[in-house]
């Protein structure tokens, strides 16, 4: 019987292949919209965006709840940022870019 010529490697494989690369970058946007978007609402609003977060998350679960989907909650919230977006611009006048 012959023995055999391949050595076999022990320990991590040096490499990265596509799925890993994927859930790296999916990693990175959720990381991003947990830690980075509550820290530019707090800078913006104050200790009012915790409230804020809160309502917008009853808000989304009553529609999810009595319309067992989430595409009218996404409805909802678009119709929201029209309605405020509009208001602003016939209210205030022109927007300006703001610097933080």
């Amino acid at each position: 019987m012959g023995q055999s010529t391949q050595t076999t490697q022990k320990g991590l494989i040096r490499g990265i292949r596509r799925w890993d690369l994927v859930a790296v970058a999916i990693n990175g946007t959720i990381g991003a919209g947990i830690f980075g978007l509550p820290s530019k609402a707090y800078a913006l609003v104050g200790p009012y965006s915790l409230i804020a977060f809160i309502v917008c998350a009853l808000v989304v679960g009553l529609i999810v709840g009595a319309t067992g989907s989430f595409v009218w909650a996404l409805v909802f919230i678009g119709v929201i940022a029209l309605i405020g977006a509009a208001s602003y611009i016939f209210i205030v006048g022109d927007i300006k870019r703001i610097e933080l």
